[in-house]
């Protein structure tokens, strides 16, 4: 992937946790972006810091499953 991709992405997310509050995997998948946690590293890289909650849910069987939400930290 290039810079160029990365960036975009990571203006996506800045943009999607300003309007939601906080991005999981499946947000982040359902906006085309598969590496979430990549490309919150690479945003932490550039010095904006994130939250790291873990939550539960359940799938459409019933299975339970955990997943990271990221907030930016303030």
């Amino acid at each position: 992937m290039t810079g160029d991709r990365k960036a975009t992405q990571a203006m996506r997310i800045l943009k999607y946790i300003a309007e939601h509050g906080s991005i999981s995997q499946k947000e982040a998948m359902q906006m085309g972006i598969a590496r979430l946690a990549a490309r919150i590293h690479d945003i932490e890289g550039g010095g904006i810091r994130f939250l790291h909650e873990w939550e539960s849910g359940k799938d459409a069987d019933g299975n339970c499953y955990r997943y990271v939400r990221y907030r930016k930290a303030v």
